[in-house]
């Protein structure tokens, strides 16, 4: 059974994590970011992740799990706007497509998976004794 999302919760993660990246102290950081030299997708999945881990690490570890990759999307998109508007880049939505799938490969190795195995992938047995 999958566990219900409180949207309220994604919301305000949602919510702090935009104010984290348009905030004074670390917009240019952000913006320094995005302007590196490479591939845009690989650019725009690191550096939303990188915001991702400074949220969570403000947030003292208390994002629930199950949401980051939520979380995580939803600040990808508006980091691709953000590079839009600030010249840097204009992402077309395939690339947007790409860049998220890469973004999400990259939060569960950074942040590991906490969501139930998927019935595909069973549980790891202990070993027999």
């Amino acid at each position: 059974m999958t566990p219900q999302i409180d949207q309220s919760q994604l919301q305000r993660f949602v919510m702090a994590g935009q104010r984290l990246m348009y905030d004074k102290s670390t917009r240019q950081y952000f913006l320094n970011g995005l302007k590196r030299e490479g591939d845009k997708t690989d650019i725009l999945a690191q550096e939303t992740v990188a915001l991702l881990k400074m949220l969570d690490e403000k947030a003292k570890g208390k994002i629930p799990r199950q949401i980051l990759p939520m979380v995580g999307v939803a600040l990808l998109v508006e980091a691709a706007h953000f590079a839009a508007e600030a010249g840097i880049f204009v992402t077309e939505k395939e690339n947007v497509a790409v860049a998220a799938k890469k973004a999400l490969d990259l939060i569960l190795k950074v942040f590991g998976s906490k969501q139930a195995p998927s019935p595909a992938q069973p549980a790891a047995q202990p070993p027999a004794a």
